[in-house]
């Protein structure tokens, strides 16, 4: 595995920085339906695809304190009736 340069680790800081500040709460919409999804739109051709799904999920669960899907608690849809 590659070392991780500080450059960037602090490219990483800023992005991170940035998408739980109020640019990225503007953008995604965080703890409302389909942040999930506008986080993937946004990252898509901005970062290699196969990182998009688990930076978007770990931002969300910073932002709202919950992991994407997990129904019913807060940030995330309701529950659905069965």
């Amino acid at each position: 595995m590659a070392e991780v340069t500080p450059q960037q680790q602090a490219a990483v800081a800023r992005l991170r920085a940035w998408a739980l500040g109020p640019g990225g709460m503007k953008e995604f919409q965080w703890g409302k339906d389909g942040d999930m999804t506008r986080c993937q739109e946004f990252y898509r051709g901005k970062m290699p695809g196969h990182m998009i799904d688990g930076w978007c999920a770990r931002l969300h669960k910073t932002a709202t304190g919950t992991w994407p899907g997990e129904r019913g608690k807060p940030g995330n849809a309701p529950k659905r009736g069965d």
